[in-house]
């Protein structure tokens, strides 16, 4: 590798996909998120939330989302109950979308430079190709990588439904192509099915500093611990918040101020997008009661003096433990893993 430039690019970079060119991902309406979009949706109107804190007032938070990191972060959203057509390539109506964009994607561009496409997936509600859906994520990771990355240092992440397209990609474009995995900062599979197996060439993260390596872990509440089988025998838990094991504090939790089907709105108190929670709850990989693999228990922290409200029933199951709130408890956790990873691979790999 060669040295890089200030904003991330490497001169010696050879383009992996030399030629290619994608029919539909070179187009800017098949992507919700990436620089130089008139519309962004992770950077536009997304920023501001209000803090909850432990005295029981509130103060306001601004987040610095920005398009001009030395950094690339590629996203796939979770199923969305999309009710078009799932073969068609017309997403003039975002919205169904967007609240996974701006709940899980949007705030990393903190630290990286965030591409989200849209692909075409198998819904909720009236069936589909989930072929379709890889193929049209392999397309735009492709068109990505051989027109905007330059060398750059890059995360895939993704959840649920976009979490299992990448864990596919990356097997079958990354692990066995070291010019591509030693590029590749980390990868947060959240929601999914990682486990130690996975990747033959990936391993788990175990530390804050180690990089090209993997994150994963489906959340449950405490009081409602997975039952039966419901976890596979070897699916991995990475904690982001104590890669290393134990129980941690969360260090950051956003959630909409509106609500969600899943959750309350948060009230008057949260006149901003989100409200922020930081240390209210806390979380720890614990194996599954059926054995073999691990679950992220997520609990309210208790501390005696802490007055803010408990305003999610951590009993509730959606689909399957907490999924739908992956990314929420952890937001602050992943986002600044991938600050530190980046910064040390930085080091390593200038």
């Amino acid at each position: 590798m060669g040295t890089h430039a200030a904003d991330g690019t490497d001169p010696s970079f050879e383009n992996p996909y030399p030629g290619y060119k994608s029919e539909n991902y070179g187009d800017d309406k098949l992507w919700m998120c990436k620089p130089g979009l008139s519309k962004n949706y992770c950077i536009d109107d997304i920023a501001d939330a209000t803090e909850a804190l432990p005295d029981g007032t509130f103060k306001p938070y601004m987040d610095d989302l920005r398009t001009d990191h030395p950094y690339d972060c590629i996203f796939w959203y979770p199923t969305v109950n999309r009710t078009e057509d799932p073969t068609s390539l017309d997403f003039s109506d975002p919205e169904p979308m967007l609240s996974s964009i701006r709940g899980q994607a949007a705030r990393f561009s903190r630290v990286c430079n965030v591409y989200a496409p849209f692909y075409r997936q198998r819904p909720l509600n009236n069936g589909g190709d989930a072929e379709l859906g890889y193929k049209d994520v392999v397309d735009s990771f492709k068109h990505y990588m051989a027109h905007w990355n330059k060398g750059r240092y890059f995360v895939v992440y993704g959840h649920s439904q976009g979490t299992g397209h990448a864990s596919r990609l990356i097997k079958d474009e990354i692990n066995n192509k070291p010019e591509l995995r030693e590029r590749m900062i980390s990868t947060l599979l959240i929601g999914g099915g990682l486990t130690t197996k996975t990747f033959s060439n990936i391993p788990i993260c175990t530390k804050p500093e180690q990089f090209n390596c993997a994150v994963g872990y489906r959340t449950y509440g405490e009081p409602t611990p997975p039952k039966g089988d419901a976890i596979p025998a070897d699916l991995a838990c990475v904690n982001p918040a104590a890669l290393g094991g134990g129980s941690a504090l969360l260090r950051g939790s956003f959630f909409s101020s509106k609500g969600s089907p899943y959750a309350p709105a948060l009230g008057a108190d949260f006149p901003t997008h989100f409200g922020l929670f930081r240390e209210l709850f806390k979380g720890e990989c614990k194996p599954a009661p059926s054995g073999g693999g691990q679950y992220l228990e997520i609990d309210y922290a208790g501390k005696a003096d802490d007055k803010r409200k408990h305003f999610l029933d951590l009993t509730r199951e959606i689909g399957f433990g907490l999924h739908v709130f992956d990314y929420n408890f952890l937001m602050d956790d992943m986002v600044e893993l991938v600050r530190s990873q980046a910064a040390a691979m930085s080091k390593a790999k200038p």
